[in-house]
């Protein structure tokens, strides 16, 4: 009995196609990588917005009872008196006051009050934006008093080249 080994059929893979099929899921398994840190990039940058519009509303009825912002000059947000005993508790609007969602990047949200000319209150919060696609990133300051302010901190933080790429403000 005799074999004929043209008639074996072929059995497994050849190293050719084996290395096809992993060099093809590698590619897959990039692509879902990169997808999901855009993913996660647009998740922090959404919750910076919505931390920055609560922290807003907080100095919104802030200044509704205590006729007056809280104080603070090229400040963290979290450095606002958060003091329960004391009557310019900020801590009483927002708490707990919130905070940048990514840490490692080491830049927390900034506040900055000043008054006008005409004895008027002005506040601008910054805030870092990861995508650089997002349509508020580098949002121009123009039709606030801080286009024309020539303030230090905002012109120190804020915008093209700064760690800040988002405000809100009281204009």
């Amino acid at each position: 009995m005799s074999r004929n080994l043209s008639h074996q059929s072929k059995r497994g893979f050849s190293l050719i196609e084996l290395l096809v099929a992993i060099f093809i899921i590698i590619i897959l398994t990039t692509a879902i990588l990169v997808s999901l840190a855009k993913s996660r990039e647009k998740s922090r940058d959404n919750k910076r917005k919505t931390d920055l519009a609560v922290i807003q509303q907080g100095l919104e009825m802030y200044y509704a009872d205590q006729h007056q912002f809280p104080p603070g000059s090229c400040t963290n947000v979290s450095s606002l008196s958060t003091d329960p005993s004391s009557q310019n508790d900020f801590s009483k609007y927002v708490s707990p006051v919130p905070a940048d969602p990514y840490p490692s990047l080491n830049i927390s949200y900034k506040y900055n009050l000043v008054t006008d000319t005409n004895n008027f209150p002005h506040y601008i919060i910054v805030s870092t934006l990861e995508n650089r696609n997002d349509s508020d990133y580098d949002k121009a300051l123009t039709g606030t008093y801080w286009a024309t302010a020539n303030d230090a901190c905002v012109g120190g933080w804020y915008g093209a080249g700064k760690n800040y790429h988002y405000f809100v403000s009281s204009d």
